[in-house]
């Protein structure tokens, strides 16, 4: 985690300045990445990997939080 997380952070900022929302999609990666741990397969090029799960997380949690709001 220590290894990619300056470059995850610094990708993620790229799709919103929230940073709380940032940490937070970068540790609920590496925790579903752990759950997940007996399942998942080799994972060849781990930093594309991991890049390419946090864009999905924060598209994901920006996605749900504006869908919350046109709600309300």
């Amino acid at each position: 985690m220590r290894k990619y997380y300056p470059d995850l952070y610094n990708y993620a900022a790229r799709f919103t300045p929230d940073d709380q929302l940032i940490k937070d999609c970068i540790q609920e990666v590496f925790i579903s990445l752990w759950q997940r741990r007996q399942t998942v397969g080799v994972i060849l090029s781990p930093k594309f990997y991991f890049l390419r799960a946090i864009k999905n997380k924060v598209l994901k949690s920006l996605d749900s939080a504006h869908r919350k709001m046109g709600q309300q």
